[in-house]
């Protein structure tokens, strides 16, 4: 199942609210008065920097409701649940799958409650610090976090940035002060690097199945 990114421009988009309220009993007389009109953004969008909308592409997730063409609001900022919707970089492509969690192993599935087909899940501590790390010791036990497009906020700390209590999906100036006070390295994304050592991570996890 394939994706692509919309533009998510800070606009306001808003749509008629009825003021009579739909019945989920019986039914009751319809009303044409319209108390005013709502912005979605407001009622959709919890935190700005961190959120960006998604259009999907197929349909391994309609047992859930999700169909083709649907529009997808993501917050970055929010931490999975089992069983959450995430929204998942496998092999370098954006799925949109169902995060379950089993013990100590994760997986990603389509929403289907037999769950015969699986994508195990590996998490790289930290990873977009850790490859920030693996090419600059200098800043292996110094607090670092790295930032996400146009530097808009944290999406990736270190323990020693987690300690002082800066937050994942935090809008960069909102922890500026720690950060300067703090003296945290701050670097700006680097999709290319990440990438490619995510690539390779894989490439040794195969070998490590076959061993």
């Amino acid at each position: 199942m394939g994706y692509k990114l919309e533009q998510n421009k800070n606009m306001k988009l808003t749509i008629p609210y009825y003021l009579h309220k739909a019945g989920a009993g019986f039914p009751s007389p319809a009303t044409d008065y319209i108390e005013e009109d709502i912005d979605l953004n407001m009622h959709l969008i919890k935190n700005v920097p961190a959120t960006f909308i998604i259009r999907v592409q197929g349909k391994s997730m309609v047992d859930v409701g999700i169909n083709d063409g649907d529009l997808l609001v993501v917050d970055k900022s929010l931490k999975p649940k089992n069983f959450s919707t995430v929204i998942a970089n496998v092999h370098d492509e954006l799925v949109v799958k169902t995060l379950v969690q089993e013990r100590d192993k994760k997986f990603l599935s389509s929403g289907s409650i037999q769950r015969t087909k699986k994508i195990g899940l590996v998490d790289c501590n930290s990873f977009y610090v850790s490859c920030e790390r693996l090419f600059n010791p200098r800043i292996r036990k110094k607090p670092v976090v790295v930032l996400s497009n146009n530097d808009g906020c944290i999406i990736s700390r270190s323990n020693e940035a987690k300690a002082l209590g800066i937050k994942m999906g935090e809008p960069y100036f909102k922890a500026k002060d720690i950060i300067v006070k703090n003296k945290v390295e701050v670097f700006s994304s680097n999709y290319s690097l990440y990438g490619d050592l995510s690539g390779f991570f894989i490439k040794l996890f195969f070998i490590w199945r076959f061993i």
